[in-house]
């Protein structure tokens, strides 16, 4: 919601916990549905949400109830869901509760791009590679059994390089957990 409220909507941008929830596939439909259509959304009593906020939800209000295993996680957050949206704690909780999540000097804000950003235009796919190569690199020197991101661009970028750690959505960790 924070162009949203940049834009100067703050009032339909405070839904607090009263709507419906709405859980958008990936971040930026949230913040564009956020974004254009915020009059929308407050007279429809819609949250709009990331699904790691919507799965945190799930788990604090034990309408799911995953399992922790003991599989060693790293948590890449996508750019746009921490630097953009603010979002941090949701998925470190999530994923605190179904795996091992190791803390790394990439937490937070600390995050590092994935290399597959559709909003830059001035890099070329070999430089795309490279970051996200050594993205990836830097992730698997805490030698996870995981590296797990809430963005599917993000996913598919990261299993574009050669790596023998699978790298997974938190939804996808998430339901494994739930078996």
């Amino acid at each position: 919601m924070r162009p949203a409220y940049d834009a100067g909507w703050q009032p339909q941008c405070r839904f607090g916990d009263r709507g419906k929830k709405q859980s958008p596939d990936r971040e930026l439909r949230g913040r564009i549905t956020g974004h254009f259509l915020p009059d929308l959304l407050y007279r429809l009593n819609l949250k709009v949400m990331h699904h790691t906020e919507y799965l945190n939800d799930l788990i604090r209000n034990k309408l799911i109830t995953p399992h922790q295993s003991e599989l060693k996680t790293v948590f890449h957050n996508p750019c746009e869901l921490g630097r953009g949206c603010g979002v941090y704690a949701a998925p470190d909780q999530v994923l605190q509760t179904v795996s091992h999540k190791l803390a790394t000097v990439y937490d937070g804000k600390n995050s590092l791009c994935c290399g597959g950003s559709l909003a830059n235009i001035h890099i070329d796919p070999g430089q795309r590679t490279r970051i996200s190569s050594d993205a990836v690199k830097a992730y698997l020197s805490y030698q996870p059994d995981l590296l797990v991101t809430a963005c599917p661009l993000c996913k598919k970028t990261f299993m574009k390089t050669d790596t023998a750690v699978p790298i997974k959505d938190i939804a996808e960790v998430v339901a494994e957990n739930c078996r």
